[in-house]
């Protein structure tokens, strides 16, 4: 249930990921993929049933402002440039989002690495995309091949305990609608996708 979610959130860090757009396509802005990375015990308000941004402001403000109130929670946004679509003869329907997960998820995992000082657990979670479905995927053996390269030089990798790395149905998880927001808000109220050069 979404209350047993919520309970098992306050001993880990959750990793929530979605993304904007589609992968090598420019219809709606370039393809941008969000990660929202939310410390154990943090207070965040669970989103309504049914949450989604697209054509719906009022859904991004809610949760933009509810993100606002918490500035222990991290965001990171990657923004495809050139074509990450894969060979037509070769390509699944979701692939190129599952290459979006693996190259950056580490990236994420480093963060907490360095915010954290003692043993933490992880949990990530992404939504389903094409023939990527709930319970298909697992991810983890990236961050472990990862692990394996770095230790050496990052020590701080053995604190980390990845507890899940699972792939869900919209709406499973309570909190999944914030990555949905953070792309919806730069897309959106940023123009981000949409110009050569950004503001700032």
């Amino acid at each position: 249930s979404r209350e047993k979610v919520l309970k098992q959130a306050s001993s880990a860090w959750t990793v929530l990921g979605d993304e904007m757009g589609t992968p090598g396509g420019n219809m709606h802005g370039r393809f941008l993929y969000s990660w929202v990375v939310i410390p154990p015990k943090t207070e965040l308000a669970p989103l309504p049933i049914g949450f989604h941004c697209a054509g719906n402001p009022q859904m991004t403000e809610l949760a933009i402002k509810e993100l606002v109130k918490h500035p222990e929670i991290e965001i990171f946004c990657f923004e495809e440039h050139g074509d990450s679509k894969r060979e037509k003869k070769s390509q699944l329907r979701g692939m190129p989002h599952l290459d979006y997960w693996e190259y950056t998820s580490p990236l994420v995992i480093e963060r907490i690495c360095k915010k954290s000082k003692d043993e933490q657990k992880v949990k990530i979670f992404v939504e389903e995309a094409g023939n990527l479905k709930p319970n298909g995927i697992r991810f983890r053996h990236v961050v472990d091949r990862l692990r394996t390269q770095l230790e050496p030089s990052r020590p701080e990798w053995e604190r980390l305990e990845i507890e899940e790395m699972l792939c869900l149905k919209k709406d499973e998880h309570p909190w999944h609608g914030y990555p949905d927001a953070i792309g919806a808000f730069l897309r959106d109220r940023l123009g981000f996708g949409f110009h050569q050069k950004y503001p700032g």
